[in-house]
């Protein structure tokens, strides 16, 4: 064959020794841990349920590790799916999230929905940067922010089948 090999760049050769430090250390985490509560078919147990999801929302992205997410998300669903996808896609190509600091203002059962559990979860997100894999780098300010859950008991625990997280 004749022709000259070309060479490709990664954001990883371009990485500052700080900048690959925060990344393995973003890599590195640990995910959020399980609640019991989420095995108890109860409000109190769908509402530490939501709260995890939206912990394990943001580590996916920090860590790019997506098996405790899918595992509360199952199935073909935007909500199962998308995320993890970016999650993923982001992380092979060299990409991360700093970690993210979230505290909870307000969880409760929203009672405008009838036949379903659905949780409104109120929080503050601390400020945070994102890497992108093709080198962008994107800042988040400290935001007030709130995510609704739809949630299903399976007889054994609570899963996630619908969710979004918002700005107020």
């Amino acid at each position: 064959a004749t022709g000259t090999p070309t060479a490709t760049t990664s954001p990883t050769a371009t990485l500052s020794p700080e900048l690959e430090a925060a990344r393995k250390q973003a890599r590195d985490s640990q995910p959020p841990v399980k609640p019991e509560l989420i095995t108890i078919n109860s409000e109190d147990g769908a509402i530490a349920t939501a709260k995890y999801w939206l912990q394990l929302y943001y580590y996916t992205y920090i860590s790019g590790n997506t098996s405790q997410y899918k595992e509360l998300c199952p199935g073909s669903s935007y909500t199962a799916t998308t995320h993890v996808e970016h999650a993923k896609e982001n992380h092979a190509l060299g990409g991360w999230t700093e970690p993210v600091t979230v505290k909870f203002t307000k969880a409760f059962r929203r009672d405008d929905f009838k036949d379903t559990v659905v949780i409104q979860v109120e929080f503050e997100r601390e400020a945070f940067t994102q890497y992108h894999s093709e080198g962008r780098i994107q800042h988040y300010e400290k935001q007030s922010r709130w995510a609704g859950v739809k949630l299903e008991y399976n007889g054994s625990q609570w899963i996630i089948i619908e969710a979004a997280n918002r700005a107020d």
